[in-house]
């Protein structure tokens, strides 16, 4: 019973605390959905516990499908009574759900502006120097990186695998194929090692 009113006056006292802040403290927890389903419900009742405390904003960054995936399962997992959905759960919890647009229809772009600025020869500003790189680019993109580029950090990591490798090629190997020998290093590493 000590132990409770301890914690009940710490509980006090920092709300008094955060009540005399001059501005609001804003709390961003990113990629929920990245967790496993324990997590993403510890995380979650751990906000549920704290979130009426004073000048306190969360901003949640998650795909919400796998959240409330994720919650509903945890929850028949746990409870023996029959639990509400992830969907009910997380209304309780999050006040204001703002969907981010979908980035699928920018990917190509994105990724020919990042991963091609690698290069002076793939350089898109040089496409009408060199004709043939747009269309082994497209091919390129079509058949092997849109099914495994699927989101923006997805092109940041082979940029940054790219950038690393390549400073370390010759200048004269073609860049298109160094990017397909690092794609199939990364995503098929059986068949980097066997090519190898």
């Amino acid at each position: 019973i000590d132990e409770i009113n301890n914690i009940n006056a710490q509980r006090k006292q920092l709300c008094n605390k955060l009540k005399n802040l001059s501005a609001k403290l804003v709390i961003i927890i990113d990629n929920i959905d990245r967790l496993t389903g324990t997590e993403i419900r510890q995380i979650f009742q751990a906000i549920k516990a704290v979130s009426d405390f004073p000048n306190i904003v969360y901003i949640l960054a998650y795909d919400q499908r796998i959240v409330e995936d994720a919650l509903e399962f945890e929850f028949h997992q746990h409870y023996s009574t029959t639990p509400e959905s992830g969907r009910e759960y997380l209304k309780k919890i999050v006040q204001f759900s703002l969907p981010v647009p979908d980035t699928t229809p920018y990917l190509k772009g994105y990724a020919e502006e990042l991963l091609l600025s690698l290069n002076e020869v793939t350089h898109p500003h040089n496409w009408s120097r060199y004709p043939s790189v747009v269309d082994r680019w497209n091919a390129l993109y079509q058949y092997g990186l849109s099914p495994i580029l699927k989101t923006p950090r997805d092109i940041i990591r082979l940029y940054n695998i790219l950038a690393l490798v390549s400073a370390s090629y010759n200048p004269e190997l073609d860049f298109l194929d160094l990017l397909c020998i690092q794609v199939i290093r990364e995503y098929e590493p059986e068949l980097y090692e066997t090519i190898r």
